[in-house]
């Protein structure tokens, strides 16, 4: 019997260290043009960790890169350094754990720049069809990148330089209003577009200092902040003083994202440990959940985020390729394949119903109606249009706001022309 019982043992030991190795989505770019410079690119997966090393191999030689040339950005993402060369090759990933064990192993191509051919910068060559011509929904309208704390006259007289926007992973609009969230620095900002001018909420640091998930705005200003580190969300007035904690150990370990009905004063935390959606009152007491962890209706697998729109509550995760839509208050309503979107890391609704999900495979925003998708914008680079690792967005009125983070910047787009036919019933 104790034989017996030590090889079920160790077989229970090898099956939690195979379900802890790293799993590599995918990378981006996937093709990258050859340089003898060094240029980055991300890694997408699972199981990520600070100490994970990079394994890259090329058809002459391989070399683990860690260290400096290694940026964690979260479980989800690995940013690396990399001097490819200019020949045409076919390289290879693999990450390597603390304990030396392996990931699955992805390729991607260096081509020689002579023959690479550039990403157009005309967004309408990057849209899908509708019908018989390109019919962009979005276009560029302003890009935030270097903003004066303040005021200009203030930062002369102090001698202040302007703030830098490092790497952004959070982003919420109400009006002229932007908030947003930078993880190089665990601040949280308010810019106003009409003033041209930003705020740094130095209060909220009190009570976050890592790992922000998603930002809310409320038509008063005051903003909730899905904390993922400490399993709580936080509720802060207009200038990042604490309101409220909100806290459930039965269902919420570690919250990603967080939008608020005033109507009903329900506050929604999607979490992606418990694969769940938490609904609180505005009291801070836990008094309903959506959904559990699995496949079919109702059911999630590694929740992404969630977001409020015409139809009620909208939650997308990594594993079902669904759009799922519940009611506000928690009944199943339908649900969208989403089967053009690999590597979701936001999802948003306007005010006409149609919904954008930011996808990371490919540097896009996939936009769809209710009866499925409806076209894609965007492309990888660092141009107006074009995105590198998109943290976050979110729709305000006739306004889609983008977290470019890789680009060390925001983005603004304006949503759809009159005539572009792109309904959320199509």
């Amino acid at each position: 019997m104790k034989k017996k019982f030590l090889f079920i043992a160790i077989i229970f030991f090898f099956s939690v260290e195979i379900h802890a190795n790293a799993y590599i989505e995918s990378v981006n770019p996937k093709t990258v043009v050859g340089s003898w410079s060094r240029q980055p690119l991300s890694i997408y997966g699972t199981n990520i960790t600070p100490e994970s090393k990079v394994r890259l191999c090329w058809p002459d030689n391989c070399i683990t890169l860690k260290g400096e040339r290694t940026k964690y950005k979260s479980s989800d993402e690995l940013q690396i350094e990399i001097i490819t060369g200019i020949k045409n090759e076919q390289w290879q990933i693999t990450l390597i754990g603390v304990d030396g064990a392996s990931s699955n192993t992805i390729s991607f191509e260096v081509v020689s720049t002579k023959k690479h051919k550039k990403q157009p910068l005309n967004m309408a060559a990057a849209m899908n069809r509708v019908g018989e011509k390109q019919i962009p929904l979005l276009s560029h309208e302003q890009t935030i990148s270097r903003l004066l704390m303040l005021d200009e006259r203030i930062a002369k007289l102090t001698g202040a330089e302007p703030s830098m926007i490092n790497y952004p992973t959070s982003i919420g609009a109400y009006g002229d209003n932007i908030y947003f969230a930078d993880s190089e620095t665990y601040n949280v900002f308010r810019y106003n577009r009409k003033q041209n001018v930003i705020f740094q909420l130095y209060a909220t640091s009190n009570q976050i200092d890592s790992r922000m998930g998603g930002i809310y705005i409320n038509s008063d200003l005051s903003f909730f902040v899905a904390d993922k580190m400490s399993g709580s969300v936080f509720h802060f007035d207009l200038d990042g003083y604490l309101i409220k904690q909100y806290v459930d150990l039965k269902n919420m370990r570690s919250p990603v994202s967080v939008v608020f009905d005033e109507e009903l004063s329900t506050i929604y935390i999607a979490d992606n440990v418990y694969d769940r959606v938490v609904l609180f009152d505005k009291n801070g007491v836990a008094f309903s959940t959506i959904g559990k962890r699995g496949t079919g209706a109702g059911k999630f697998m590694r929740i992404v985020d969630l977001s409020l729109g015409p139809d009620g509550v909208y939650v997308i995760d990594k594993q079902n390729k669904l759009i799922q839509v519940f009611s506000r208050t928690g009944a199943f309503r339908y649900s969208i394949p989403r089967g053009e979107v690999k590597s979701p890391s936001s999802i948003t609704v306007d005010r006409k119903g149609r919904i954008y999900i930011a996808d990371k495979s490919d540097n896009s925003i996939k936009i769809y109606g209710r009866r499925g998708y409806l076209q894609s914008f965007g492309v990888t680079g660092s141009g107006n249009g074009q995105f590198r690792a998109i943290g976050d967005i979110d729709a305000d009125n006739e306004f889609l706001y983008v977290a470019d983070s890789a680009n060390n910047r925001i983005q603004i787009l304006k949503i759809g022309a009159k005539d572009s036919g792109l309904d959320a019933d199509k």
